[in-house]
């Protein structure tokens, strides 16, 4: 299972003054709570995200991002650690919600994915993550949202940054790209995102980061392992006789 590892740097820092706390679950956090569809192989290869984090590429699995990160990156609105990088995180879990919606205040398309977490350690380690907002975010950390990009602000647009990794994760040049429609509640999907935050609408005209909103910003979402689909029926021509 090769990993790819991306990242990119721009924008000055805009340093934070809250730590990241160490996680302390209740009852076995690390308990691994897999659906009874996911095979042997699967299991083997999930257990290895779980362990996964390349620091020199500025990846963290979520319960194990470091606590002398900072706000940084573009505008000061990403969570970054060294040289203004937003941190990339990863997560992986159950599909419990998938929609995609628009509003008024930003008509582009909007990806929004749930996840059921594998692990009390991972849900934990997102409210943590979602406790960031000043004041607390109306936002479940356990919904993940993506955003159109600037440059597409005309016409239909379709998120695509959506992998098959049902038999191998590696470069995303070399995994098949589907459909969003593709993916379906239970899925165990692998999601990749920045921890993104916004300023209120009251705020929006101002440099300072007095108060804000936490966001967790998908980057790619990869498909680990496919549940059980329903049978579809044709429907069949049962006329028989004569007319």
């Amino acid at each position: 299972m090769p990993l790819e590892h991306k990242s990119s740097a721009e924008g000055r820092t805009h340093e934070g003054d809250d730590d990241l706390v160490a996680v302390n679950s209740a009852a076995s956090p690390y308990e691994l709570s897999l659906p009874t569809y996911v095979d042997v192989r699967a299991q083997t290869c999930i257990r290895r995200f779980l362990d996964y984090t390349a620091s020199l590429h500025n990846i963290y699995y979520i319960n194990q991002i470091p606590e002398h990160r900072k706000w940084g990156g573009p505008g000061g609105a990403y969570l970054t650690l060294v040289d203004d990088i937003p941190l990339r995180v990863w997560v992986l879990g159950k599909l419990s919600k998938l929609q995609v919606s628009t509003s008024k205040l930003d008509p582009r398309n909007e990806l929004s994915v749930d996840l059921a977490f594998l692990r009390n350690v991972d849900r934990d380690s997102a409210e943590q993550l979602n406790n960031l907002s000043r004041p607390k975010t109306w936002y479940h950390p356990s919904t993940f949202v993506t955003k159109r990009p600037v440059s597409a602000t005309v016409g239909p647009y379709l998120y695509n940054a959506v992998y098959d990794a049902t038999a191998t994760y590696c470069a995303k040049t070399e995994m098949k790209s589907i459909c969003p429609s593709m993916l379906a509640l239970d899925d165990v999907v692998l999601i990749e995102f920045f921890v993104y935050r916004w300023r209120q609408p009251r705020m929006r005209t101002s440099n300072q980061w007095n108060s804000w909103y936490i966001t967790f910003q998908v980057d790619a979402i990869s498909l680990i392992v496919q549940a059980p689909r329903a049978e579809l029926r044709l429907p069949t021509d049962a006329f028989s006789g004569s007319l």
